[in-house]
């Protein structure tokens, strides 16, 4: 809205609102929420040496029977390679995939 050339914000909550048989009249905030969010355990990994890591992702639904696939995408396809299918029939349920990532070769420095 704008009112004299200046322009004027102000937030009005949204709820959600439901009736319990035993609670009477409920309220909560309105949320909007993706299907399903992806949670990476580490923030950062790194790799000193050619030993592969393993990286942990935890999926939670936000939905009733979710079903997907994982993939991690990296520089090279051979770094991370494989995926995850995975399977919620509950809201809210959680689950942990684990890949294994290797590091790039370096190229061969020429002498």
């Amino acid at each position: 809205m704008r009112f004299g050339g200046l322009g004027l914000e102000y937030s009005i909550p949204v709820l959600y609102r439901w009736t319990d048989d035993v609670s009477g009249e409920l309220y909560r905030d309105f949320e909007v929420r993706p299907r399903v969010t992806v949670c990476c355990e580490d923030k950062v990994t790194i790799f000193p040496d050619s030993t592969p890591k393993k990286i942990k992702l935890r999926l939670k639904s936000h939905s009733t029977n979710v079903s997907g696939t994982v993939r991690l995408k990296g520089p090279a396809p051979e770094s991370c390679a494989g995926e995850h299918r995975f399977f919620s029939s509950g809201k809210y349920d959680e689950s942990e995939i684990t890949f294994e990532v290797s590091r790039l070769r370096e190229p061969a420095r020429p002498t």
